[in-house]
């Protein structure tokens, strides 16, 4: 009998110490549980049980509606994959039950929250603005923006404006007109929230930025052009990209409706010629500019001359040049029986290009000679271009020949020598002696009097040339240069 209860209370011990580490194995409500944010569409989310219990089920609900559930396999992380079609767009808490064979259910403390954002729409409707110069800042309108997305603009890739969330209904984005250049501006609208990345709205908002009214402030300039130009030019100011402009001869259009240049600060318009009469032609530029918030229609209104003289046909010039000594101050290009609406331009290889308009039948022209700025000792070409104002492809051109000498006793000696050169005999037949006195080569010329080069030689140091030019009677001059000196004597060919 004694036996009997041993062996009964052996087994009530060791069915307690097993009911003992059955109840050890069973799982915990105290479980941590992930939280996702995600977008609606994705696919699925990703739900994390940290110390789940090794066999235990693990029950998902939301609103109390089972979605799914799984079996530990291991001890420890969990995870657990849940359909995003189980659950709503935005906040899903997710509650769980945990249970196991011989143990109690129990529901788990934590909860898992699951925000499902819903994807932004790229194709709400976006609306702009028009503004004055003097505005603070324009307006974008987004109609029926989503819920929870972000909303920012941009121009380029500068934002400009602070970020507006949406709430389902019309939002205003505020643009500050810092932002903004005078005229037009193309906005982007991107679109952003959690876990879905950032969209851009295909429609783009359009913001005018008009300038203040100006009417006062048009200003116009005309042309005076020759009839053999094909376009008389019309100078606006100031000038606008945002400003149409049109130009009238009386009521007639001279030309269709044309934006000003938004490159510069005035606008140049050609009109054809054939639309122009001979002589003072009346001009008028107009434009009606919307200000819209700056006051209305401004009409503004200026007038221009354009004149066109008939082209002439281009005179005969009778030119005259001069021969001076290099003491003297100027040397004098005359012109004679010329027409007063002449412009006349001389330039050549030793003076700086010099205009003059001719406002009588004769001009002259003084020429500087000597030092520091005048032409030096020697023959020069000069050459002359005569235009008509106003007029392409009409001008004449012509040159004439300055002879600037170094003295009065170097012409018509026979014997010509100094300490440097001699030359002889002057007057000459046939033959012309040349020697030079100095270390270095000498480079003799002998031109005629228009400044054309008929002989061309070089005399070495210390040595006397005869020089048989092929020249016919007249007047030329020898040139001779060396070492920076120059001599100039005049001929007589006989």
């Amino acid at each position: 009998m004694l036996k009997h209860l041993y062996k009964t209370a052996f087994f009530l011990a060791v069915g307690f110490l097993s009911l003992q580490n059955s109840n050890a194995q069973c799982p915990s409500d105290n479980i941590s549980v992930s939280n996702d944010t995600t977008c609606s569409n994705a696919s699925f989310t990703d739900i994390q049980l940290t110390n789940t219990t090794l066999g235990a089920k693990y029950t998902f609900y939301v609103n109390s509606i089972t979605i799914d559930s799984l079996v530990a396999t291991t001890g420890g992380i969990t995870s657990k994959i849940i359909p995003l079609q189980k659950l709503s767009i935005g906040k899903n808490t997710i509650s769980i039950n945990a249970s196991k064979t011989g143990c109690p259910t129990v529901t788990l403390k934590d909860t898992g929250i699951v925000v499902v954002n819903q994807a932004p729409k790229i194709n709400l409707q976006v609306i702009g603005d028009t503004i004055c110069d003097n505005a603070s800042f324009a307006t974008v309108t987004i109609l029926k923006a989503n819920v929870e997305v972000s909303y920012q603009a941009y121009i380029g890739t500068n934002r400009i404006g602070a970020t507006i969330i949406g709430n389902g209904g019309d939002i205003l984005l505020i643009i500050p007109r810092s932002s903004l250049s005078l005229g037009i501006n193309n906005v982007t609208i991107s679109a952003s929230v959690t876990g879905c990345g950032t969209v851009v709205l295909v429609q783009k908002a359009i913001i005018f930025v008009n300038p203040i009214p100006m009417s006062a402030n048009l200003m116009v300039k005309g042309d005076t052009i020759c009839s053999n130009n094909p376009f008389a030019k019309i100078t606006i100011t100031p000038s606008s990209k945002s400003l149409i402009y049109q130009i009238f001869s009386g009521t007639m259009a001279l030309t269709d409706p044309f934006y000003g240049d938004s490159t510069k600060e005035f606008t140049v318009k050609k009109i054809p010629t054939e639309e122009l009469s001979i002589g003072l032609n009346l001009i008028r530029v107009e434009t009606n500019l919307n200000m819209g918030v700056c006051g209305g229609i401004v009409s503004l209104k200026a007038i221009a001359t354009i004149v066109i003289h008939p082209a002439p046909e281009p005179p005969t010039l009778k030119l005259t040049g001069d021969t001076v000594f290099v003491t003297e101050k100027f040397a004098v290009v005359k012109i004679q029986d010329s027409p007063v609406w002449l412009e006349y331009s001389f330039h050549s290889s030793q003076m700086r290009d010099t205009s003059i308009v001719a406002m009588k039948p004769t001009v002259e022209l003084k020429i500087p000679v000597g030092a520091p700025r005048g032409l030096p000792v020697g023959v020069h070409k000069i050459f002359l271009n005569a235009t008509i104002a106003g007029c392409i492809n009409l001008s004449i051109r012509d040159s004439v020949t300055i002879v600037v000498k170094k003295d009065p006793t170097l012409s018509n000696e026979n014997y010509f020598v100094n300490s440097n050169f001699s030359v002889w005999p002057n007057p000459f037949s046939s033959e012309l002696h040349v020697s030079s006195k100095l270390t270095g080569n000498v480079n003799v010329q002998i031109v005629d009097a228009l400044g054309n080069v008929m002989h061309q030689q070089t005399v070495s140091a210390n040595e006397e040339i005869k020089i048989n030019p092929e020249l016919k009677n007249g007047l030329y001059f020898l040139q001779m240069e060396s070492e920076g000196k120059m001599e100039l004597v005049k001929l007589i060919k006989q």
